[in-house]
């Protein structure tokens, strides 16, 4: 599959450039029948090959290395294991995930899927948070119009309020840590619940 894939990028460079099989043989010095083996996705090219061919298409060789789709469970789990940064400031838990997948996502096995989920969740996670913090605030000058008066003690609601927190902050962890668990594994695991932001 990763050399289809890289069969493909090569053949889609060369079509680019103009080139003919032959006369890409020809310019890099690599022999026609490895042109060929590479396209059809027998061959991946490596080393002194890899140069050549990259030089003569007018691109880094780590580029076209870098069309190679690989699995990477320990980049996987780095990446769920970076939205621990939610716990020094929440919209840690969604820039540090989204710039580790910006930078990998072509490049890893399942990233794609992994990481939207892990960022919508960490989105709708946040709205959580933002909603649970003004509730208080709102709810207390609510009834202060309606009834012009403070009923109850506002110590109630911020205790409803930090163990809403507690729980929220809970939950974020042990999903974070789960997933961490089962990509190491190899499973593949989603988080939910979650409003799906990225499609």
């Amino acid at each position: 599959m990763q050399n289809q894939e890289l069969a493909s990028k090569v053949k889609k460079l060369r079509k680019r450039k103009g080139y003919s099989q032959e006369y890409l043989a020809e310019k890099s010095g690599v022999s026609l029948r490895t042109v060929q083996r590479i396209e059809k996705g027998e061959n991946s090219p490596r080393g002194d090959t890899l140069k050549r061919l990259a030089g003569s298409l007018d691109v880094n060789h780590d580029k076209i290395i870098d069309w190679e789709r690989r699995n990477d469970h320990n980049y996987l789990k780095n990446t769920q294991l970076s939205a621990l940064g939610f716990l020094i400031f929440p919209l840690l838990g969604i820039i540090i995930p989204l710039a580790m997948w910006l930078a990998k996502k072509d490049k890893i096995t399942n990233i794609n899927s992994t990481a939207k989920s892990l960022i919508n969740f960490e989105i709708t996670w946040n709205l959580l948070v933002l909603f649970v913090f003004l509730f208080q605030p709102v709810y207390t000058g609510l009834k202060i119009h309606l009834t012009h008066v403070v009923l109850a003690p506002a110590d109630e609601l911020y205790l409803i309020r930090n163990i809403l927190f507690i729980l929220l902050y809970g939950l974020n962890v042990a999903l974070i840590i789960r997933n961490s668990i089962q990509i190491r594994k190899g499973e593949n695991r989603l988080f939910y619940p979650s409003i799906k932001f990225l499609k």
